[in-house]
């Protein structure tokens, strides 16, 4: 995630852009490892880290606010699209997603 989306570089936070880019599944494992002591983490990703790593980090706020999101289909994909408008209702049915 980019520290200026949050405007991190006046918080005087010691910010350090890694060398090598790492994919966002590295940057638990970078703190287990110590080689960083923190990092930004969208909600989804935060989620399955803690699943992955129960009791081994600390999520710390704010969590970021509502986002609304699309879910994008290929012109030649209508039945993915429908197979997935199909789950949408129904998760919304079970109350398994906030509407």
């Amino acid at each position: 995630m980019d520290p200026n989306l949050y405007d991190l570089y006046n918080t005087q936070a010691n910010i350090i852009i890694p060398t090598h880019a790492r994919k966002l599944s590295e940057m638990v494992p970078a703190i287990l490892n110590n080689d960083a002591e923190t990092t930004l983490l969208d909600v989804a990703d935060t989620l399955i880290a803690l699943e992955k790593w129960p009791g081994e980090i600390k999520v710390i706020g704010p969590v970021s606010e509502e986002q609304r999101m699309a879910a994008a289909f290929r012109n030649d994909s209508p039945e993915l699209r429908k197979a997935f408008n199909q789950y949408l209702t129904q998760i919304k049915k079970t109350a398994r997603i906030m509407r």
